[in-house]
């Protein structure tokens, strides 16, 4: 079950990755973006483990900080919504956009707390 966890979310980071990346001015591999990327969240993961342990909820400021940032949360909600996304109003693709970013955090962070090599 965590396994199957962590596969979608780096899947969701996948697809958020290329999604950056297919708007960004200079080429960049989706792949190694996203190994590099995980490779520095595992590290301070690691690298925090006690503090993480003592206070779980600092895992989110380490989403936050290592893995959002390569998220473009307006193009995923697109994708996330399809047709439905034409007919919400301007407020209402805002708030789905907040919300959509909350479970993000809230999945990596279960994600990562629950990872053991």
């Amino acid at each position: 079950m965590a396994r199957r966890r962590l596969l979608l979310c780096i899947l969701v980071l996948w697809i958020g990755v290329a999604g950056c990346v297919g708007a960004a001015p200079t080429a960049v591999d989706p792949l190694a973006a996203v190994k590099e990327t995980a490779d520095r969240t595992m590290y301070e993961v690691k690298a925090h483990k006690s503090e993480l342990e003592a206070n779980p909820g600092a895992i989110y400021g380490l989403v936050e900080e290592y893995v959002l940032p390569h998220f473009d949360f307006e193009l995923i909600s697109r994708y996330v919504l399809g047709k439905h996304w034409r007919g919400a109003s301007p407020e209402q693709r805002v708030q789905f956009i907040e919300q959509f970013r909350t479970l993000m955090v809230r999945t990596y962070a279960h994600a990562l707390l629950n990872y053991s090599d």
